[in-house]
C-alpha cells in the first residue's frame, strides 16, 4: 500500500476557476500548460508534457505528484474519473488538501484501473472543501501516462421520506406455511404479509412501498406502488400482480409469487417480476423489503458482524467513508444472505445475485421509517448507477426500458438458533459449496515456480529472507529455517535436477549460520509447521527457549483468563471502539501457540493451563470472531484469523481431553469463518470463489479499506484450522474449504509474466474486479504450507496427543492415528524427508522399534528447565515406517 504522507508545511497555489462546459473541473494533461501546473512531489524522476498526456516515471515505491487548487461546491459530491495508460492494472489514488492542511489517509479515494491504453475509471469523492488541490499516487510504480481528470461536482439528492408499513386495520386472508414457518398475508397489496416462525412473528413486509423516478424535466418523483393488488393461490403458492400509473403515464407492474420448495422446510421462495411500459429512469425501485422486529445479533457475510450492542454503518471498525454499508457494492458480498437473530430464532433472506440486484441493510432501520431492522433488495446496478453505499437513491439514474421485465429472486427462511451461524449452515446445505477453481498449477508447475520465489525474488537476500518485498520497499533480511525447510521439500517435486541442486545448495549454505538455538523461531512464514527442528536437530535447545515463551505468554493473562489490550506508547488505542478492553481473536492466539509449546517440552502443567485458559474462551459463546489483528486494526474489527484461531484453541482442548463440547465449540467457531469466504463468484474473472476478506474495517479505522479486498494470506490461517478440523470432523464442510482456500492462495500468486522479479510470491491482497496484486508480495512459505499437504497428502510437520500416555508426538510429514494398547502403542508415519519423530512427556525409558528394529538411545531426559519429563528422539527415513513404543509408564 502507499505510505500516506502528512504535509505539514502551508501549501500555496494560485487558485483559479477553470471549469470545462459540463462545469466539471477538468485537468487536460494533453495541453503542456495544464501538465505545467503539476509538480513532482515522491519517487518521481520524470514529469513531462507528451503528445499522449502527462508521462509520470516512478523512481520509488511511492511516487505521487501534486495539482493546483481549484473550486468546489461545499457539500456536494465530485465524481472523479482518469484517463490512462497503464502496464500494470491497480488503484489510482486520489487525496487532496487545502491551503492550511496537507494529505492523509482520511481525505483519499482510491481509483480502481486495469492495464491498458485508453482506460477510464471513477469513484465518487463524498464532498471536497471549498479550495482543494488534488494529489495523483499512479496505479503503479511503471511509466504512466495519465490523459486526463475530471472532477464533477454533482448537488446533493433529495433527502427521501418514506412511509413505514401500517397494520391498521390488518386482517389474514391467505397463507402459507413450510414446516414451522408460516407466511400471513392480508388485504391483497405489496408488501402486506407477516411471517411467522413457530407461532411467533418474526418479519414483516413494507407494504406502503414507493418508487423513485425521473420525470421529463429531470425532477425527482415519488410513486406509491402496490396499494391494490390481485392474488391467486393454492396450497403450495401466492401471487400479487399490481400495476400502478405514474403522472407521466407509465404502468408499472409488479407481479410477486410466494412458494413453498419442495423437500425444504422452513423455506419460501419469493420472486418478484417489475416492468413498465414506457422508458423509464429510476433513483429507486425496490423489489422486496421485510423488517425483523427484534435484534440481539445480525450478520451480512462481506460486511456486518453485529453483536448485541452493535449498530450496522457504524464508525467502530472503519471511520473512512466505506463505513456506508446501507446498500453495499454487491461485490463486497461474500455470501448472498441477511440475517437477524433474536430470543434464541433467527429469520434470513437469502437472495440470487444479479447485475441487477442491490441488496439493503440496515440495523436498526434508519431508511423507512420503522423501529425495526431492514433487509431487503432494490431493482439497480451499483457500477452503471455508481451508488453511494449510504443512499437508497442512486446518484446515476437506473434505466428502465419498456417491457423488459426483470426479476429479482430470495429465499426467506427462519429456524432455532442462538447465533446467526445457523442461516449460513443453512445456505451452505441448501446451496452447497462451490465447485474448487482450477488453478492451474499441478505440483511440478507449482513447485517450479515456487522454487524460483525462494531463490530469485528479493524475498533472498544472500543467505537471509525478508517475509515480504516489493520494487522500491524495503523490509530487512533475517535468518530464516522456514524456507530452508520448504526448498528441500521443493528439491523433491520440481523434476529438474539442476533446480533441485540449487534449492538443497542454498538450504546448506543457510543452515551453517543459524545458530542451531535459533531454530524453532527463525521464520518468515506466517503459518509455523513446527518441523524445523524435526528436520533439522537441535531440539533439546530448542525446547529450552520454548519452554521460557510459554512460561511468559501465561503471565500476560488476568486470572480470570481473560488477554487485557493495552495501547502501545505512542501509538492509537485501538481498543476505543470496543466496549471492552479484550476480545477473541486476541486472547486465542497465544493460547494457540502455548498448546504448541507446552506439547513439544512436555510441561503437563502447561497443558493443562492452556485447557484452563480455553475455558476462558467460552465468555465469546456466539460473539463474532474479533481483534486478531491489532498491530494495525481496532480491537472491535471482524476477522477470519479470530475464527481460526478460536478453532485451534478447542480442538486442541478437545485432543486433549475427548470432552465432546470442545469439539462442538471448535465447529461452532469453524462456521464463523466461512461468512469471510466468496462462496459465490464476485466477477465473471477467474480469481474469486474461495478467496478470503481477511477483515471487515480498515487499517487504523482510515485506510485500506479491507472489505471486498481478499488478503488471502488471513485466509490461509483459517485453511490451516480447518484441515485439522476435517480430521476430526470428517462430515463437515472443512476438507473441502481448506482446498478451495488453497487454490484460491495459488491462483492468487504474481506470475512472471506480471513482474519476474515478483514470481512465485503472494500478494498481501487482490482487486478482485482488476484481478492484479496490491503491495506487498509476501514469500511463498505461508500457501507452501498448505500446498504441500494439498498436493502429496502429506503435511510438512504434524503433531498428535496420545491421551492414554499423555504423550504428544511430532514428525516432518504424516502421522496417522496412533494405536494404543495396555502394553505399547504404535504410531505409522509418512516423512517428506529424513528427521526425527519426537515424543515429549515421557516418564520413563522406553523401547522403541522402527519398523520392527531396535533404535537405541532413543530417550533423554534433559533438565534444560524445570519439571520436565522426558523425550524419545527417534531418527527415522523418508517415506513410510511403523513405529512402536513400549513402557514409559
Amino acid at each position: 500500500m502507499h505510505k500516506f504522507v502528512l504535509v505539514a508545511a502551508l501549501l500555496a497555489a494560485q487558485i483559479t476557476a477553470f471549469a470545462a462546459p459540463d462545469n466539471s473541473v477538468f485537468f487536460d494533461f494533453k495541453k503542456p500548460e495544464v501538465v505545467a501546473e503539476w509538480k513532482a512531489a515522491n519517487d518521481i524522476s520524470k514529469l513531462t508534457h507528451t503528445p499522449q498526456g502527462m508521462l509520470v516515471v516512478p523512481s520509488g515505491a511511492d511516487p505521487y505528484l501534486r495539482g493546483p487548487m481549484r473550486k468546489y461546491p461545499v457539500g456536494w459530491s465530485v465524481r472523479a474519473t482518469v484517463r490512462l495508460n497503464t502496464p500494470i492494472g491497480g488503484s489510482t489514488e486520489l487525496f487532496w488538501f487545502t491551503p492550511t492542511k496537507g494529505t492523509d489517509a482520511a481525505n483519499m479515494v482510491q481509483i480502481n484501473t486495469s492495464a491498458g491504453k485508453g482506460i477510464e475509471a471513477s469513484a465518487w469523492i463524498t464532498s471536497l472543501p471549498a479550495i482543494t488541490g488534488i494529489r495523483i499516487d499512479p496505479p503503479c510504480n511503471k511509466p504512466v501516462t495519465i490523459e486526463w481528470l475530471r472532477l464533477t461536482p454533482m448537488a446533493p439528492l433529495p433527502k427521501l421520506t418514506l412511509k413505514p408499513s401500517n397494520w391498521a386495520n390488518w386482517n389474514v386472508e391467505k397463507s402459507l406455511t413450510s414446516g414451522a414457518l408460516k407466511m400471513e398475508m392480508g388485504q391483497p397489496a405489496l408488501g402486506n404479509y407477516k411471517l411467522n416462525y413457530r407461532g411467533k412473528m418474526v418479519a414483516q413486509g413494507w407494504n406502503r412501498p414507493a418508487i423513485s423516478w425521473v420525470d421529463k424535466s429531470g425532477a425527482n418523483r415519488l410513486l406509491n406502488i402496490g396499494s391494490k393488488a390481485t392474488i391467486s393461490s393454492s396450497a403450495s403458492a401466492i401471487k400479487l400482480t399490481s400495476k400502478t400509473t405514474d403522472l407521466e403515464g407509465a404502468t408499472w407492474t409488479y407481479v410477486q409469487t410466494f412458494a413453498t420448495v419442495t423437500g425444504r422446510s422452513e423455506l419460501l421462495k419469493v420472486s418478484t417480476t417489475v416492468s413498465v411500459n414506457r422508458d423509464r429512469k429510476v433513483r429507486m425501485l425496490p423489489a422486496m423489503v421485510f423488517f425483523s422486529p427484534k435484534r440481539e445479533r445480525a450478520l451480512f457475510p462481506g460486511l456486518e458482524y453485529l453483536d448485541p450492542k452493535d449498530t450496522s454503518s457504524s464508525k467502530a471498525d472503519i471511520e473512512s467513508p466505506g463505513y456506508q454499508r446501507l446498500t453495499p457494492d454487491p461485490l463486497r458480498v461474500t455470501v448472498p444472505v441477511m440475517v437477524m437473530q433474536a430470543d434464541n430464532k433467527y429469520v434470513a433472506m437469502a437472495y440470487q445475485p444479479s447485475p441487477n440486484t442491490q441488496p439493503v441493510f440496515d440495523s436498526p432501520d434508519r431508511q423507512f421509517g420503522s423501529i425495526t431492522h431492514v433487509m431487503g433488495l432494490l431493482v439497480s446496478n451499483f457500477i452503471k448507477t455508481e451508488r453511494d453505499s449510504g443512499q437508497l437513491l442512486s446518484r446515476m439514474p437506473d434505466e428502465i426500458k419498456a417491457n423488459k421485465p426483470i426479476t429479482i429472486t430470495a429465499w426467506m427462511m427462519a429456524g432455532d438458533s442462538p447465533d446467526v451461524l445457523t442461516a449460513v449452515q443453512r445456505w451452505v446445505q441448501i446451496n452447497g459449496l462451490p465447485k474448487i477453481p482450477n488453478s492451474g498449477f499441478d505440483v511440478k508447475s507449482y513447485s517450479r515456480l515456487t522454487a524460483h520465489s525462494w531463490l530469485d525474488t528479493d524475498i533472498r537476500d544472500g543467505l537471509k529472507y525478508r517475509h515480504a518485498t516489493w520494487p522500491g520497499m524495503i523490509w530487512p533480511a533475517n535468518n530464516a529455517v522456514d524456507g530452508p525447510m520448504m526448498q528441500l521439500w521443493l528439491a523433491d517435486q520440481v523434476q529438474d535436477a539442476y533446480l533441485a541442486d540449487r534449492l538443497r545448495k542454498n538450504t546448506k549454505e543457510t543452515m551453517q549460520q543459524i545458530a542451531p538455538a535459533d531454530y524453532w523461531f527463525a521464520s518468515v512464514g506466517h503459518i509455523r509447521t513446527y518441523a524445523e527442528t524435526l528436520v533439522f536437530g537441535d531440539i533439546p535447545q530448542n525446547q529450552a527457549k520454548v519452554h521460557q515463551v510459554g512460561l511468559d505468554a501465561i503471565k500476560t493473562f488476568e486470572p480470570n483468563g481473560t488477554l487485557i489490550y493495552r495501547k502501545p506508547a505512542g501509538k492509537d488505542d485501538l481498543a476505543r471502539t470496543q466496549w471492552e478492553r479484550h476480545a477473541n481473536g486476541f486472547a486465542s492466539r497465544p493460547i494457540q501457540y502455548l498448546y504448541t509449546q507446552a506439547m513439544y517440552t512436555g510441561d503437563r502443567k502447561m497443558l493443562a493451563e492452556a485447557v484452563r485458559l480455553t475455558d476462558a474462551l467460552d465468555r465469546y459463546d456466539y460473539s463474532a470472531p474479533r481483534g486478531a489483528q491489532t498491530w494495525e486494526m481496532p480491537l472491535h474489527c471482524p476477522d477470519i484469523m479470530g475464527s481460526a484461531q478460536m478453532v485451534e484453541c478447542y480442538l486442541s482442548a478437545y485432543k486433549v481431553t475427548a470432552d465432546k463440547k470442545y469439539l462442538e465449540r471448535a465447529i461452532r467457531w469453524a462456521w464463523s469463518g466461512v461468512p469471510f469466504l466468496y462462496l459465490i463468484p464476485p466477477t465473471d474473472k477467474p480469481i474469486g470463489l474461495y478467496a478470503s476478506v481477511g477483515v471487515w474495517g480498515a487499517t487504523q479505522w482510515i485506510s485500506p479499506d479491507w472489505m471486498g479486498r481478499p488478503v488471502q494470506w488471513c485466509g490461509m490461517m483459517y485453511a490451516e484450522a480447518m484441515r485439522k478440523l476435517a480430521q476430526v470432523d470428517p462430515k463437515g464442510p472443512w476438507d473441502q474449504i481448506w482446498r478451495g482456500v488453497t487454490t484460491s492462495a495459488i491462483q492468487q500468486g504474481i506470475t512472471p509474466e506480471y513482474d519476474p522479479k515478483l514470481q512465485g510470491l503472494f500478494p498481501d491482497s487482490v482487486d478482485l474486479r482488476m484481478q492484479t496484486p496490491f503491495p506487498v508480495a509476501i514469500n511463498p512459505g505461508t500457501v507452501q504450507s498448505q500446498a504441500a499437504p494439498m498436493y502429496t497428502g502429506v503435511p510438512l510437520g504434524d503433531n498428535v496427543y496420545i491421551r492414554e500416555r499423555s504423550w504428544s508426538v511430532f514428525a516432518p510429514g504424516k502421522i496417522n492415528k496412533p494405536r494404543v494398547s495396555p502394553d505399547s502403542i504404535t504410531i505409522q508415519v509418512d516423512l517428506w524427508h529424513e528427521g526425527t519423530v519426537l515424543v515429549t512427556s515421557v516418564n520413563k525409558a522406553v523401547t522403541v522399534l522402527l519398523d520392527g528394529n531396535l533404535v537405541e538411545g532413543s530417550y533423554n531426559r534433559s533438565k534444560n528447565y524445570a519439571g520436565d519429563t522426558g523425550n524419545c528422539l527417534i531418527p527415522v527415513g523418508k517415506g513410510q515406517h511403523t513405529i512402536e513404543l513400549s513402557g514409559g509408564r
